[in-house]
């Protein structure tokens, strides 16, 4: 085994929600624990998990976690790949990451680093890691508010700094057809923020209060904001 999967977890909750959604997947897992006691007697453990407990962790720093993590987990995981946002967790690229690790293709996006540990140790980190700086999340929220269409990556980071202060919920239809990293973006949402749930729909009629995601052509009205994504859909936010 040479591929090990790598989180930072922040609450019981989390490490539970990762440990089940990532319970079939074939890799090796590490995480990070910080800030808390961790029960490791749930059925979704594994035998071959492996954990790291941290007081604090100022930011999730690219750097830093894959240094933690090729300085205390086992030196035959040659490909490590680390997650800096668990709501965007998909199972169905990390294999294909993992590949991209082994043909030393380097990952560079803004929620997950992939590290091969014989290369930093030749070359060390510079041209390993990359962090987006502030002001790519400001031109990506610029780009938002006046109505341009982003890519899948830069809609994520839009989509999660528009969602309100409460919790969400899925209509039937959203619940079965949306995307698991945009059902992923919402769980984690909500384990942060309660009160008033708000129904997230799919090519439904308005409600009251709704985030309605439209794949067709139907231009919806008197929304709050709106987000557009190069993958034909427009989220509509009636806040």
């Amino acid at each position: 085994m040479e591929n090990l999967l790598a989180f930072v977890c922040e609450s019981q909750n989390e490490l539970d929600r990762i440990a089940r959604e990532t319970d079939h997947s074939l890799f090796h897992k590490y995480y990070i624990i910080v800030g808390f006691e961790v029960n490791k007697n749930a059925s979704f453990f594994r035998e071959t998990d492996s954990f790291l407990m941290l007081q604090s962790l100022d930011e999730k720093d690219p750097e830093l976690l894959s240094r933690l993590i090729l300085l205390y987990s086992m030196p035959e995981y040659e490909n490590c790949l680390i997650y800096l946002n668990n709501a965007l967790i998909n199972l169905n690229e990390i294999l294909d990451k993992f590949s991209d690790l082994k043909n030393n293709i380097l990952l560079d996006n803004d929620y997950c680093v992939g590290v091969r540990r014989s290369k930093c140790a030749m070359t060390g980190f510079s041209k390993a890691v990359k962090k987006y700086s502030q002001l790519d999340y400001g031109l990506i929220m610029d780009r938002a508010m006046n109505g341009e269409s982003l890519d899948f990556e830069a809609f994520k980071i839009a989509f999660l700094e528009f969602l309100p202060t409460t919790k969400l919920s899925f209509s039937t239809n959203s619940q079965e057809n949306l995307s698991k990293e945009i059902i992923n973006i919402v769980l984690s949402h909500n384990e942060k923020n309660s009160g008033e749930e708000i129904q997230i729909l799919l090519d439904e009629e308005v409600r009251e209060k709704c985030i309605v995601f439209s794949t067709n052509e139907k231009e919806y009205e008197k929304y709050t904001t709106k987000i557009s994504c190069d993958e034909n859909f427009v989220v509509y936010f009636y806040l």
